[in-house]
């Protein structure tokens, strides 16, 4: 499952995604904008998915084949295809067509992990949640200053996104106005948590 601000989506036992709550963007992805008050199914996504993420307002499937799809609000170049129109029907990211193993959204911003260990994210970048050493938005997922390789997990919070590496350090950057992060950064910042620790 997966919850954004107002609406929430749901994978069943076939892998197809419902979802219900608020739609003004279309982040449900039922091809419409009208609310729905019990889960609907997404057309285009009827299989294959194997996990979701939900920001404010927009919605992020990863699918069987490692690909992204994304639907919903896209301000913020939350879609990932480089455009700020947001979309009903689900959308493929820019080079994330496959090799990804997770997800993670923050209100504005998603993050993906790949097979290899290495992390991109996209859209919102106000607080420098995008880690990519600057605070300017992409509408396409960039590279992760220094975590091309050796991640293992991700997650998100509103402005602000962690990764565990491999050898079980936490890395986060983005928002520290209430100690999210070590201390404010816009590229990853151990925190001093290591295994075992």
């Amino acid at each position: 499952m997966a919850a954004g601000y107002v609406h929430t989506c749901a994978t069943d036992s076939a892998s197809a995604v419902w979802c219900w709550g608020e739609n003004t963007f279309g982040q449900l992805g039922t091809l419409t904008t009208e609310n729905a008050s019990v889960p609907t199914r997404v057309p285009e996504l009827t299989a294959g998915v194997t996990a979701l993420v939900a920001g404010s307002n927009h919605t992020c499937a990863l699918t069987s084949t490692g690909g992204v799809v994304c639907w919903g609000s896209n301000t913020y170049g939350n879609l990932g295809f480089n455009s700020t129109e947001s979309q009903l029907p689900p959308r493929s990211v820019v080079g994330l067509e496959s090799g990804v193993v997770a997800l993670a959204a923050g209100a504005q911003h998603t993050c993906a992990l790949s097979r290899s260990g290495g992390v991109s994210c996209w859209a919102g970048n106000e607080a420098g949640q995008l880690g990519t050493g600057t605070r300017q938005r992409s509408r396409v997922p960039t590279q992760v200053v220094g975590l091309s390789s050796g991640v293992v997990a991700l997650a998100a919070g509103s402005e602000h996104t962690c990764a565990v590496t491999a050898a079980g350090r936490v890395l986060c950057w983005g928002n520290n106005a209430d100690g999210q992060p070590h201390r404010p950064r816009v590229r990853p910042h151990t925190r001093g948590l290591c295994a075992g620790a």
